[in-house]
């Protein structure tokens, strides 16, 4: 399976190409985790910002795959420091996160890790990003009310 790699710290996200529509330079500084552009609909999310990293410059963002097809408005994407590569990652070689860090809320972000390469990579699930992205639109829109 192809992953975009993304370096973050001592480990490297995973971020399954599969789950991408496009790759997009981004440039920006995420001032929020999300932040909605209001012309085009776009939202994007920064994995730095979530992760506790928040002066992480963003060099990089990942359309994710929309299964209602709005094309270029709307656009679901995850902000990331840099795609340093895409690799294959055999699905033999993916295991299972280890019981301690399941107990940890964010674990139910990633699908795995990968231990067969010069740092980890944990591998990410955009599918549960994409989920938080639209909570949070609702949740925003309910509190502007």
């Amino acid at each position: 399976m192809r992953f975009f790699l993304c370096p973050f710290g001592d480990y490297h996200l995973g971020i399954p190409t599969a789950a991408a529509d496009s790759l997009l330079v981004s440039g920006r500084k995420g001032a929020e985790t999300v932040e909605w552009d209001d012309e085009t609909g776009d939202v994007y999310y920064s994995l730095p910002r979530f992760f506790g990293f928040p002066d992480l410059e963003l060099h990089h963002g990942i359309v994710i795959k929309d299964p209602d097809n709005f094309g270029e408005r709307n656009r679901k994407i995850l902000l990331v420091t840099t795609v340093e590569k895409i690799e294959d990652i055999p699905l033999e070689d993916i295991q299972k996160l280890p019981r301690i860090l399941r107990n940890i809320e964010t674990s139910a972000y990633f699908t795995g890790i990968y231990f067969n390469g010069p740092v980890p990579v944990l591998l990410v699930d955009p599918a549960h990003f994409m989920r938080r992205i639209l909570n949070y639109g609702i949740l925003s829109s309910l509190e502007g009310e």
